[in-house]
């Protein structure tokens, strides 16, 4: 089983950690600080460093309990189980996903609140969000919407909490 790190600490960048298995799809960890794509959320990016050798990670996904880090360098000849490794994760990629996952709560809340608008399903990558809801809107609904979502977003001073949900 991969321990989760990201739940706990999700504004830590970097970690240590001992490599438990090397897959074709990549490396599978003891622990991580890497989110992996779920929720149709795309996981986190960043670097496995092993002395002087430096790997991209370019995905990462879950495989039951495990978390299999897929890296864009051929790995296994320098890389093998018991290693001990440093992570890095990008921090502007995983903040941008961070910014775009909180204003999707928060868009949604308003298409809620205002029209009774649930949403069905969200994407979420870089910086960017796509929702799908669960009827049409007017153009009055979505300029509404959208100026209700501005100012929530630019004149109020929000505190964003978050906890995990079983």
């Amino acid at each position: 089983m991969t321990e989760k790190l990201y739940w706990d600490a999700p504004y830590e960048t970097s970690f240590t950690a001992e490599v438990l298995e090397l897959t074709p799809e990549g490396i599978i960890l003891d622990k991580t600080l890497f989110y992996p794509e779920g929720g149709n959320q795309t996981s986190d990016k960043g670097f496995i460093i092993k002395g002087t050798n430096k790997f991209t990670v370019e995905f990462v996904s879950k495989k039951g309990d495990l978390i299999v880090h897929q890296l864009s360098e051929p790995f296994q000849e320098m890389l093998k189980k018991g290693d001990l490794i440093e992570g890095e994760i990008d921090w502007e990629y995983r903040y941008g996903i961070m910014r775009a996952h909180s204003s999707q709560h928060v868009l949604s809340a308003v298409f809620k609140n205002l029209y009774d608008i649930d949403t069905i399903r969200a994407n979420i990558a870089f910086e960017e969000v796509s929702i799908h809801i669960n009827r049409s809107v007017s153009e009055i609904e979505l300029i509404n919407i959208l100026m209700q979502f501005f100012n929530i977003c630019t004149i109020k001073n929000l505190q964003f909490r978050s906890k995990i949900v079983p």
